[in-house]
């Protein structure tokens, strides 16, 4: 399947974001939202818009790639915080 031929959908949680330093590119996933909790399949999508030769089997112009995010529970030990209540 190419990307032209899914539908593809966003998700919320992960995002590419350009490392200038080498010009290569990372998934970065974060969420406060707890209905993001859990094992994420997904897969990427990249299209190699200025590569010189047409798509064929052997030198491929769309490419994809499945991979697994897993978003846990954060982890706080509120023991740890020292509350300054207001004043009434």
């Amino acid at each position: 399947m190419k990307a032209g031929d899914a539908t593809l959908t966003p998700v919320t949680f992960a995002r590419v974001v350009v490392v200038t330093a080498n010009n290569s590119y990372k998934i970065v996933t974060d969420s406060s939202n707890e209905a993001d909790v859990g094992v994420h399949n997904l897969k990427v999508y990249i299209t190699l818009n200025n590569y010189p030769l047409n798509s064929d089997a052997s030198h491929p112009t769309d490419l994809d790639s499945d991979f697994t995010i897993t978003i846990n529970h954060a982890t706080c030990d509120c023991t740890l915080l020292a509350w300054d209540l207001p004043a009434p």
